[in-house]
C-alpha cells in the first residue's frame, strides 16, 4: 500500500515543481521587473582611477637589535591622470603599524607609506602591507624583512 502512493505522489511532486520554477515571459512592451535597485534611473558612483609607482615595493633592514623599532617609508609618485586616493593600509599582523598619506595625491606629487615594526623576537621576520587605493589593480602589497639579534 505504501509503495503505491508513493508512485502516485512522486509524479505528483515533479510536475508541481517543474511548473512552479517556470517564469512568465516579458512582453516586447513590458519592461523587465528590475529586483534588487532602489533607484533604476540612478548613475552608477565611480570613483576615477589612477596609476601609481612606488620608489620600491620590497624593502630589507637587515640586522637590527633586540628592542628597537624598524621603521620604512616607502614613497610613491601618482603616474596618473586623476588625484590618487589611498583608501586604507592594513597590516599582516599586529605588530606592523602602518601611516601613510592621507589626502588625495594630485597628478606627478608624491606621498609614502610608513610601515614599523617593534624588535620583540629574535629571529628572521617577513612582514607586509596591503595598500587599498583608486587603481587598477586596487590592492598592491608592501613588503618588509629583515633579522632580530641580541
Amino acid at each position: 500500500m505504501m509503495k503505491s502512493k508513493l508512485y502516485f505522489l512522486l509524479p505528483l511532486l515533479m510536475v508541481t515543481l517543474l511548473t512552479a520554477c517556470q517564469q512568465k515571459p516579458v512582453a516586447e512592451n513590458e519592461n523587465p521587473p528590475i529586483v534588487g535597485v532602489s533607484n533604476p534611473d540612478a548613475t552608477p558612483v565611480t570613483q576615477a582611477l589612477t596609476s601609481i609607482a612606488f620608489d620600491e615595493i620590497d624593502y630589507n633592514f637587515g640586522e637590527i637589535a633586540m628592542g628597537d623599532k624598524a621603521v620604512h617609508r616607502f614613497t610613491f609618485t601618482n603616474t596618473g591622470t586623476e588625484p590618487l586616493i589611498i583608501e586604507n593600509v592594513k597590516p599582516s599582523c599586529s605588530c606592523t603599524v602602518g601611516d601613510y598619506t592621507k589626502e588625495p595625491v594630485a597628478p606627478g606629487q608624491k606621498g609614502f607609506v610608513e610601515t614599523s615594526m617593534d624588535a620583540t623576537k629574535v629571529g628572521i621576520f617577513k612582514k607586509s602591507a596591503t595598500v587599498t587605493m583608486n587603481t587598477d589593480p586596487k590592492n598592491l602589497i608592501l613588503a618588509f624583512s629583515g633579522e632580530v639579534v641580541e
